[in-house]
């Protein structure tokens, strides 16, 4: 009998299989490879070593080019080993993945990103080191509005939840940005947004549009800290500021709920000066309170009926904030719309900061109200440089 014109003594699919009916879940745990690289280093090989296709990591099954029906049924098994790979790990890793030419090529880079053994310095993978457990709602822990009717017991929840899962550092600063290390800053930062959004998701609207361009975890949590922490200096507030407070809490709950209208127009009545009054700890008018929602719009324009336009401009918060920095947070665009006809000059005022309110819509990420702002602002006073800074953080430069 004539030997076949390869020099193979055995068919395509029998040198390399594609055993479809195992699934890798069953054996390697997705989400595994975040937390513990070495176990899913050990239990991945395992897996496939028993499919048999362990040549196409250790590298011992190349390609046969010269052959395409040899080539064709390589490249089918090094794509299942890949597709196995691949299941076990996260959307974020996948993406950096899913160029690589070769299985092997994927397994190299993997270890070369993620084995603790390998020779970048530190003692642990950066998912190791800075991981990402998404299987916990924090509202199961911290209910949603404890913030606003008890800080204290919200601090504490929200401490403790924050420790069990391992994530104090970023609190306290002890977990520190790895700026020198790409791939372990992408890793830190990662939690630390992480962080940033379980606080963020205990607060109502109002708090995290006022606290939503802190830069980092401790950041946010220092910020609260300062505002609402009653037992610290900043909280200590002298007798005729809480009178104050106190004397047109009725006011401020007409600006939050935006729809007590009779209420808004007693109390305006009884005391015009109360348009301009500061009415939070944090000097806030009502108008600043109110410009917060598009649905508190017609408490807005009455407000703005009892003002002057110079109101609109010398009415600040502890951090220099104009109302259209407030609602430059926002998507409230005919809020704004309304700010700038009463005081075209508006937009060009900066905060204590430096900052325009169109470097805030765009640091936020909101396009429309960007583009609105960007009409109305000055040319000659936006920083090209500071503005695209701020474009790049709000991922809307290459759109806007």
């Amino acid at each position: 009998m004539a030997s076949p014109s390869n020099a193979n003594n055995s068919s395509p699919v029998e040198k390399y299989p594609y055993p479809p009916e195992f699934n890798v879940l069953d054996f390697v745990p997705k989400g595994l490879f975040e937390r513990n690289y070495q176990k899913w280093k050990k239990l991945m090989l395992g897996f496939i070593k028993r499919q048999g296709l362990i040549g196409f990591i250790d590298g011992t099954a190349q390609e046969e080019i010269g052959n395409q029906d040899y080539y064709k049924a390589w490249k089918r098994s090094d794509n299942l080993v890949q597709g196995w790979i691949l299941a076990t790990l996260s959307e974020d890793i996948r993406l950096e993945m899913s160029d690589e030419i070769t299985a092997k090529e994927m397994w190299e880079e993997l270890e070369e990103n993620f084995d603790r053994t390998t020779s970048n310095g530190n003692n642990s993978s950066p998912i190791e080191k800075y991981p990402y457990p998404t299987e916990f709602n924090v509202l199961d822990f911290v209910p949603k509005g404890l913030f606003e009717r008890n800080y204290q017991k919200w601090k504490k929840l929200m401490l403790g939840f924050i420790e069990r899962q391992g994530f104090v550092g970023f609190i306290d600063g002890t977990a520190q940005e790895e700026i020198g290390n790409q791939d372990y800053y992408k890793a830190w930062k990662r939690s630390d947004n992480l962080v940033q959004g379980w606080i963020l998701a205990t607060l109502t609207e109002d708090i995290r549009l006022e606290v939503s361009d802190e830069m980092t975890a401790k950041d946010l949590w220092d910020e609260l800290g300062r505002r609402f922490d009653r037992t610290t200096l900043s909280w200590q507030l002298d007798e005729e500021t809480e009178n104050r407070l106190i004397r047109y809490a009725p006011l401020l709950k007409a600006a939050i709920n935006g729809d007590r209208e009779a209420t808004i127009l007693r109390i305006i009545e009884q005391d015009p000066d109360a348009v301009r009054a500061p009415i939070t700890p944090s000097n806030q008018t009502a108008l600043s309170v109110a410009i917060k929602s598009v649905n508190r719009n017609n408490f807005v324009r009455k407000l703005l009926e009892k003002m002057t336009p110079q109101d609109v401009v010398n009415l600040v918060d502890h951090c220099g904030r104009t109302a259209l920095h407030i609602v430059a947070y926002t998507d409230n665009i005919e809020g704004a719309r309304m700010l700038v006809k009463k005081n075209s000059d508006l937009p060009n005022v900066v905060d204590y900061f430096g900052q325009l309110p169109l470097y805030r819509a765009a640091g936020c990420g909101l396009r429309d109200m960007a583009v609105y702002l960007k009409e109305v602002t000055r040319e000659d006073i936006i920083s090209e440089g500071e503005l695209l800074r701020q474009l790049t953080r709000g991922e809307l430069y290459g759109e806007y």
